[in-house]
């Protein structure tokens, strides 16, 4: 693992979140493994050999709802939600790496901790689960034995009584002596219908009457479709006609009413813009208008979407459509309804040229809009007048940029740099730009990085507001590749190659950026090895051998085990604390590696020989001997 992906990532902060990116192109989200703990995050994109190791500032909630990980445009976006509501000076924990180390091992303890205990609780709730199903099951099983019992006992008492009833009533009517009744009642061993009590009824109950004929006349349910058969069962749907039948799906499914209705289409495209989705809104809007070309809202709201993709030439066609549909239209009939539309399209329209960069022609469409001013709210109105007054401003501006342009480009570095800030409003993105690559070629480095952090700031949030479907990134590589040539200069190897890696992610054909790049990465990895190199030289003077075994052996993998000189005095530092550790055997392997990376004589090796080399000699010597 190249220790320069360490760096490789931008990240803000609320009160209650961290947000990081890391820039990633051409991978799969399928293809990064995330892990997560308290105070520590790793990221391994294995495709493009990339890991990302983070020791946070503080703790987070990793097992949060809110948590989300997506892959983006500019790469691998992580949200998470802190344990704690504060601003966090830095993301990054600094500290010995010792102490780091054992953070990290003590955050990913509790984490496997959590997660047995976790196991441990839904395994136990299984087994209570299961208990508390039984338990439940047989207290339903008695309940209803009783209540079948209790419902026996009721219809046998119910049965009685009417036997009792239908007794007495047949003593009335043929004067049947009552003994004989109370001796039914009093008889505990017969049957509650006896064979007297049958015949007795059957002497005394008339037959029933026959029912009388009548006509009846049955109502069925009128057909929707008089041509179609009839349905077999009411949960089918009946059969489309051929009518509809063609208008179906991409999955060859006929389409609902619902999917052909423009009102019903325009509103599910509301739905999509207002959750951010505006690719799927263009297409619901799409949609409706094919079925109403004549619906101005939806080609307002269209209008809206393709400002939010930049798509601003198409915004301005939908524009232009609502002012012909309108041309078309007898105002008398709705007069506030028509100037509404008329005065949102025309500020739609106008923020399109904006952003087109034709400002003079943005400004004509602003004003139409504003005389619309009766049907717009005190609030619209003034803020309406405040964006023409910050155009007007901003057309200034960039008249004045022009001639600090001119300065710039005859390389009149000082002159340009104070006609660029006599502009009244120079909070510009491009304003900072030439101001920074002014900076850049006068060599006032901090000045520099300062301005392009301020143009970044600009951008971005015009990005986050906004969506392409291909992004353009020209302005932000040029200034990533102006900040990163200023931390090359000033020697902050590893903020330069975060940099630069982001300007190749964007634009993989920079020849500038890519070897910028590689130069970056010598230096880093010389400034590396030289700073671990120093670290190991100091624990093998402190007499701790194992650590500063683990220092040399960070060296060779940054040096790749190249032939240098660098690398055999890595090799002999390392032999050396392998002997003082007993570690003979592991000493002959270094030996034989670093004799292999130069090619001088035996004789010379000797002339220059150490008391670790003399031991490692010996070993040698020792170890051929046997094999003889």
């Amino acid at each position: 693992m190249e220790p320069v992906a360490e760096k490789s990532y931008t990240w803000t902060q609320t009160v209650d979140s961290i947000t990081i990116t890391i820039p990633m192109r051409r991978v799969a989200a399928s293809k990064v493994d995330v892990y997560l703990s308290e105070t520590y995050i790793k990221v391994n994109a294995t495709s493009i050999k990339l890991v990302v190791v983070l020791d946070l500032f503080k703790a987070i909630q990793y097992r949060s709802p809110k948590n989300r990980t997506q892959m983006h445009d500019d790469g691998l976006e992580l949200y998470l939600q802190k344990a704690e509501s504060e601003e966090w000076p830095q993301l990054c924990y600094a500290g010995p790496k010792e102490e780091l180390r054992k953070r990290r091992e003590e955050s990913i303890a509790r984490e496997k901790q959590e997660e047995e205990e976790r196991a441990q609780k839904t395994e136990k709730a299984k087994r209570g689960m299961g208990d508390e199903a039984y338990k439940a099951y047989a207290d339903s099983a008695d309940a209803q034995r009783k209540q079948i019992q209790a419902k026996k006992a009721e219809e046998k008492t119910k049965a009685e009584q009417d036997v009792y009833e239908t007794l007495e009533k047949l003593e009335t009517a043929s004067e049947v002596q009552r003994p004989l009744v109370a001796q039914v009642r009093s008889s505990a061993s017969q049957d509650i219908f006896a064979d007297g009590d049958i015949r007795l009824a059957s002497t005394v109950v008339a037959p029933a009457k026959v029912r009388e004929q009548a006509i009846h006349k049955i109502g069925f349910t009128e057909k929707k479709y008089p041509l179609l058969a009839a349905r077999e069962t009411q949960l089918k749907e009946p059969p489309l006609p051929k009518a509809a039948m063609q208008a179906m799906d991409k999955q060859g499914e006929p389409l609902s009413f619902e999917e052909k209705n423009p009102l019903w289409l325009k509103e599910k495209g509301d739905n999509f813009f207002n959750n951010n989705d505006f690719v799927s809104a263009l297409n619901a809007y799409t949609k409706s208008l094919e079925g109403d070309s004549g619906f101005l809202k939806c080609y307002l709201n269209r209008a809206t979407c393709y400002l939010k993709v930049r798509a601003y030439k198409n915004c301005i066609q939908d524009c232009d459509k609502i002012e012909e549909l309108l041309g078309k239209q007898k105002k008398d009939d709705d007069a506030e309804f028509y100037e509404k539309m008329a005065m949102r399209a025309y500020v739609k329209k106008a923020a399109a040229l904006c952003w087109m960069g034709q400002i003079d022609e943005a400004l004509k469409y602003y004003e139409k809009a504003l005389e619309f001013n009766s049907r717009m709210s005190e609030a619209e109105a003034d803020t309406l007048k405040n964006d023409i007054a910050r155009i007007k401003m901003r057309s200034e501006s960039s008249k004045k940029k022009e001639e600090a342009d001119k300065l710039l480009m005859d390389a009149k570095l000082l002159e340009a740099l104070e006609a660029y800030k006599a502009i009244p409003n120079h909070a510009n993105e491009y304003i900072y730009a030439n101001m920074s690559l002014a900076y850049l070629k006068l060599g006032s480095y901090e000045q520099c990085i300062e301005c392009v952090e301020k143009a970044l700031l600009i951008v971005r949030s015009f990005q986050k507001d906004t969506y392409s479907f291909e992004p353009d990134h020209k302005l932000e590589v040029k200034l990533l590749l102006r900040r990163g040539k200023s931390f090359d200069a000033l020697k902050r190897y590893k903020e330069a190659k975060s940099d630069l890696d982001f300007c190749v992610m964007y634009e993989p054909g920079n020849a500038e950026a890519v070897g910028l790049l590689k130069v970056v990465q010598q230096n880093l990895n010389t400034q590396i090895l030289k700073e671990t190199k120093e670290a190991g030289q100091k624990l093998q003077a402190e007499k701790k051998f194992a650590e500063a075994l683990e220092k040399y052996e960070q060296c060779l993998k940054v040096t790749k085990r190249e032939v240098s000189l660098d690398n055999i005095s890595i090799y002999i530092n390392k032999i050396g604390c392998l002997l003082s550790l007993g570690k003979h055997d592991k000493a002959i392997q270094d030996s034989e590696a670093a004799i292999r990376l130069i090619p001088v004589s035996y004789t010379h090796l000797r002339a220059h020989e150490t008391p670790e080399h003399l031991v490692c000699r010996l070993l040698l010597e020792k170890k051929k001997k046997k094999k003889k």
